[in-house]
C-alpha cells in the first residue's frame, strides 16, 4: 500500500499549536480514511477491490519487468490469503 506520510507543513504546525481542535480533526479523519478499510475487510471483502487498486497501480508504475510484477502482484483479496 503506497504510504501517504508527509512532513507536517509549518500552518498545520502553528494550528495544531493554537487550534488543538483542528489536529483532532485531521487525527480523526486520517482515522476514517484508513479504519475504513478495515470496516469493509471485515464487513464485505469484496470491498478491499477498491482499495486494491492504487496498490496495483503503483507496482505497474514502479515495476517494469513484467514477470517480477507479476510475482509481486497478490492472486488474492488485499488483507486476506485465505479468503
Amino acid at each position: 500500500m503506497p504510504k501517504g506520510d508527509r512532513p507536517v507543513s509549518r500552518i498545520e504546525k502553528t494550528l495544531f499549536r493554537n487550534l488543538p481542535l483542528t489536529q483532532w480533526l485531521r487525527r480523526t479523519a486520517l482515522f476514517w480514511a484508513l479504519d475504513a478499510r478495515a470496516l469493509a475487510f471485515t464487513f464485505s471483502p469484496k470491498l478491499m477491490a477498491f482499495a486494491a487498486k492504487p496498490v496495483r497501480k503503483k507496482i505497474k508504475e514502479q515495476v517494469h519487468d513484467p514477470e517480477l510484477r507479476r510475482k509481486l502482484t497478490p492472486d488474492y483479496t488485499m488483507g486476506c490469503s485465505g479468503c
